[in-house]
């Protein structure tokens, strides 16, 4: 039998997409071609949460400090916080290549975005999608392997 570990865990849960899919007016913001067909919700689960914060707040100063990097009107943000759709490709080359080196997995759900579905069992609530794929998420999580 596998003895169990006494261990502190920390977990970072977001979001990537919108769940909406209709727009003003019950126009089908899909169909469209103005919203994702999917909406994600997944954690990263560390144990090493100051190196990380460390390592990303450094990274933040480097980048705020580069010549090249500094002259982009977005780094004002990166210099906040990151964010994948905000941040310059080169800025998101550094956090993706930062994030190979870190020690977490991350878990996710992949929700595609169905009007119908969405409509029936969520009345089209962010709130109920967001709550039930997070319970998803949770009751079984499988982790991404490289």
């Amino acid at each position: 039998m596998k003895k169990t570990e006494n261990k502190k865990m920390y977990y970072y849960f977001d979001e990537a997409g919108q769940p909406d899919i209709l727009g003003h007016k019950g126009i089908n913001l899909i169909e469209k071609g103005t919203a994702s067909k999917v909406f994600i919700v997944g954690y990263l689960e560390t144990e090493e949460h100051k190196k990380v914060a460390s390592d990303l707040r450094n990274l933040q100063k480097q980048i705020a400090e580069d010549e090249y990097l500094s002259s982009i009107p977005s780094i004002a943000n990166t210099k906040k916080m990151f964010h994948a759709n905000k941040d310059c490709a080169e800025v998101r080359e550094k956090v993706f290549k930062l994030l190979k080196t870190e020690n977490f997995t991350f878990y996710c759900i992949v929700a595609r975005k169905n009007e119908s579905l969405f409509r029936r069992k969520f009345n089209f609530k962010k709130d109920k999608i967001y709550e039930y794929l997070v319970t998803k998420l949770l009751e079984k999580p499988a982790a991404f392997v490289q």
